[in-house]
């Protein structure tokens, strides 16, 4: 094999391209609409990134309306990276965090009464 041909390859498996972007794509997709609770269960979790951090959740606070009722229901995903990135959010338009402890496991029952309270503050019913 050419020297040019194996940098070629090394390159080809090590630089990432454009379409393996997530922050990319979930820019792309807050900005083509009403984000769905899928996309920002996606999208969320990379506000851990810190490159990524400013956009990601400047797009997001941006929204108009904002999506809180989904982020809302990001509060019960099985993942605590969903849960910590909701909850970011969430209390950067509340001004607080209605005592929710992100680090439970969903359905705990001490997250009862401040999924209630968010569910309240996000006009649902709470369940």
């Amino acid at each position: 094999m050419t020297r040019s041909l194996l940098l070629s390859l090394v390159l080809a498996f090590t630089v990432p391209s454009r379409a393996d972007d997530p922050v990319a794509d979930a820019l792309k997709e807050l900005k083509a609409g009403p984000p769905t609770a899928e996309s920002l269960a996606r999208t969320v979790p990379l506000l851990a990134d810190p490159a990524a951090r400013n956009a990601l959740r400047n797009a997001i606070l941006a929204l108009d309306p904002f999506p809180a009722k989904s982020l809302v229901a990001l509060l019960s995903d099985p993942a605590l990276a969903v849960r910590l990135g909701a909850l970011e959010l969430l209390e950067e338009k509340a001004g607080g965090d209605f005592a929710y402890l992100p680090w439970s496991p969903p359905g705990a029952p001490e997250n009862e009464g401040p999924l209630a309270r968010w569910q309240q503050w996000a006009g649902e019913k709470p369940q």
